[in-house]
């Protein structure tokens, strides 16, 4: 065997990366078992997600000045972007900060 053959084939068996079509089953078992222990993990490090009890998991509430459009029809100017809610046409909640979850240590 060649000095280049040799590096290649070595070089190819350290590959660390193996694309996906070329997974049996045992190795689609592993990566799923892997990819459902990183969940849990980061689940359980994170904290037990539970909905907000101030906005009901909805993450905000309607915007009271422009109420949900996220403008203001102004006669003089037209259309303009709500100032309270940017735009978006609710208000975040403070408590989730507009994600709807809230965290529960075990």
């Amino acid at each position: 065997m060649t000095s280049s053959r040799w590096r290649s084939v070595h070089r190819q068996e350290r590959c660390f990366f193996v694309p996906i079509k070329h997974l049996d089953q045992g190795d689609w078992c592993l990566l799923i078992l892997s990819v459902f222990s990183v969940f849990v993990t980061t689940v359980i490090a994170r904290g037990k997600l539970e909905l907000c009890d101030r906005c009901a998991g909805l993450g905000g509430a309607q915007c009271f000045v422009c109420k949900g459009k996220g403008f203001i029809s102004l006669e003089e100017e037209g259309p303009k972007k709500c100032k309270t809610c940017a735009g978006r046409g609710k208000l975040l909640c403070r408590r989730c900060k507009g994600t709807g979850y809230s965290k529960m240590w075990f």
